[in-house]
C-alpha cells in the first residue's frame, strides 16, 4: 500500500506545479476547471506531513522525501473530463 499523507501535484509541460492536493488515503482527487493542455502528475510522500517536499539532511542522516513521477504527459482537451488512474509504489 502507498505511504500517506502524500502531495499530489499536476504539472504543466515545463514541469511547473499548477495544482496540488493532499491525499490521506486511497481515492479520487479532482482538479476542476483546468485549461486545455498537456499535464504531468507527481506524488511526494510527505513523511512529516508539512505540505511540502523536504530535501533531508546529510548531517542528521535524514533522507529526502520520496517523489514518484507518472510516466507521460496527458492531453486535456477543452470542455472534457479526463480521468487518470495509476498505482503509486510504496517504496
Amino acid at each position: 500500500s502507498a505511504m500517506y499523507p502524500m502531495i499530489v501535484q499536476v504539472t504543466n509541460e515545463k514541469g511547473f506545479v499548477v495544482r496540488s492536493a493532499v491525499a490521506r488515503h486511497d481515492g479520487l482527487i479532482t482538479f476542476d476547471f483546468m485549461p486545455p493542455g498537456k499535464y504531468g502528475f507527481k506524488v511526494i510522500y510527505d513523511r512529516n506531513d508539512n505540505g511540502k517536499w523536504d530535501t533531508g539532511s546529510y548531517l542528521k542522516h535524514i533522507q529526502p522525501e520520496k517523489v514518484f513521477i507518472a510516466g507521460s504527459l496527458q492531453q486535456l482537451r477543452s470542455n472534457w473530463d479526463m480521468e487518470t488512474s495509476w498505482t503509486i509504489p510504496s517504496k
